[in-house]
């Protein structure tokens, strides 16, 4: 008879199963390649683009002279470059809230041209108010603007006369003492090419 020991065979030692972990070290950057003997320079990462201002900005009722202003928009962008020369049909983008980039083109502008013709002063809005007498006019707000920070406004008179000083609201009444030029269907381009040889003055100006 076996004895109560011998009906307890110990379990046979288990086999340990150990994984060895490695740590993944990453390989140490390449040297930049030697120059004559010298270690290149790691070149610094490119200064992010500055943004382009136009220097020209061209004012203008669309009930008015929309024609003349875009012909003559044409002139300067070929001129001057389209960069160059803002004016809100082109400029501006789809979905872009335009007062504030009719604003942030003003702040940047050189020059104003505010482009007159023989409906500009009397323009009114849908309920008959003239719009020169609203302060939410955007011509007006244009030309304001231009006047208080000491830009150069020059008056297009495209089949007009210039506006006097009745005219216009007293917030405006610098602009009757700005020298204006007359753009005639005759001489279109050449009055163009006059205008043009005067901007090309202010803009080079530091």
């Amino acid at each position: 008879m076996l004895s109560a020991a011998a009906d307890r065979v110990a379990p046979a030692p288990l086999a340990e199963n150990r994984q060895v972990t490695q740590v993944h070290r990453p390989d140490p950057p390449p040297h930049p390649p030697a120059v004559n003997g010298e270690p290149k320079p790691v070149e610094a990462p490119a200064a992010a683009a500055t943004p382009t201002y136009s220097k020209i900005f061209i004012s203008y009722r669309r009930s008015d002279v929309a024609h003349a202003a875009h012909r003559l928009y044409d002139y300067l962008a070929d001129r001057f470059t389209a960069d160059a020369v803002f004016i809100d049909l082109d400029t501006i983008a789809p979905g872009a809230d335009f007062v504030s980039a009719l604003d942030d083109a003003l702040k940047h502008c050189r020059v104003l041209l505010a482009v007159i013709g023989p409906g500009w002063v009397d323009a009114a809005d849908p309920d008959g108010v003239r719009r020169l007498s609203s302060p939410t006019d955007l011509v007006r707000r244009e030309i304001e603007s231009a006047l208080d920070r000491d830009v150069v406004v020059i008056p297009v008179l495209v089949d007009a006369a210039m506006p006097g000083e009745h005219d216009l609201p007293d917030s405006m009444a610098a602009f009757v003492r700005r020298q204006a030029l007359a753009l005639r269907l005759a001489s279109f381009r050449a009055d163009c090419a006059r205008l043009g040889d005067h901007i090309s003055i202010v803009v080079a100006q530091p």
